[in-house]
């Protein structure tokens, strides 16, 4: 082979890596954890659907509020449902980076504790590792608590989204028309059962209030994605090459290395 076959193949092997893309995740938060109350709705189930995709390991991070039954029902619910759909849904308490491994979706359910350090590392890894996570808050001042440690995680996480405590369309709503977003989270959902939410900002819209104010919103999470973010004390969070990638960059390198030493002779 001469050196200009060699230089093309180093240079398409080094090109093939650098078009494969990081991993990549996508954070979601909702201003309202009543998503499982519209189960019977095929909205909501195709919301869920869409969430779950082609998952089958679900982590679920259970909430101790039990102020209001239609809570621990939309908790209780939600389980059911992605349970019905093929998963195996994992309820915890606290959250680890061992029980995390090998889920595809993590759900933090009205957090009414703080998320400890070893919490919040664990769901940086996770989701810099490419796998996507919903937290659910509520609107105020029913559950402060479990906003503020929203907030404080998406803080953490370096996240542009933040929950900004009111009190929107309470009672049972349906979300229609165009308080429905396009995103991949929206494909086939015409109807989506909601009620008493609190408003998110700093993300990409998918479910909007009767006045237009987003109550369910996502970024991605990586330096690839539409926003790009930071995490674990503000340095950019980029997704974890995968083994075939690294092999491609070593050949690619490898190919270059020898193209210099031919030239050398």
């Amino acid at each position: 082979m001469n050196k200009l076959h060699l230089r093309v193949a180093g240079l398409a092997l080094l090109a093939g890596f650098l078009a494969v893309p990081a991993a990549q995740a996508d954070l979601l938060v909702s201003g309202d954890s009543n998503l499982g109350n519209g189960l019977t709705i095929a909205g909501n189930q195709q919301f869920f659907s869409n969430l779950l995709g082609s998952g089958t390991n679900v982590v679920f991070q259970t909430t101790t509020h039990t102020g209001d039954p239609t809570e621990t029902m939309s908790q209780a619910d939600i389980i059911s449902y992605l349970t019905s759909k093929g998963a195996t849904v994992t309820q915890v308490s606290t959250v680890t980076a061992a029980n995390l491994a090998g889920a595809s979706l993590f759900i933090s359910f009205l957090p009414d504790t703080a998320y400890t350090g070893a919490e919040e590392s664990a769901i940086h890894g996770f989701l810099n590792s490419g796998h996507t996570a919903l937290l659910t808050g509520e609107f105020a001042p029913y559950d402060t608590a479990a906003d503020n440690h929203i907030n404080s995680l998406l803080s953490y996480l370096g996240s542009s989204m933040s929950l900004t405590e009111n009190d929107l369309d309470n009672l049972q709503h349906f979300a229609t028309a165009s308080q429905i977003q396009p995103t991949r989270y929206t494909i086939g959902v015409t109807n989506f059962e909601y009620g008493g939410v609190s408003t998110v900002t700093g993300g990409t819209a998918i479910f909007d209030t009767v006045n237009g104010s987003p109550f369910l919103e996502y970024t991605p999470y990586g330096s690839t994605g539409e926003s790009g973010s930071t995490g674990g004390g503000g340095s950019t969070v980029a997704g974890v090459p995968e083994p075939a990638t690294l092999s491609l960059l070593g050949l690619g390198l490898a190919g270059v290395g020898f193209m210099r030493r031919r030239k050398a002779r």
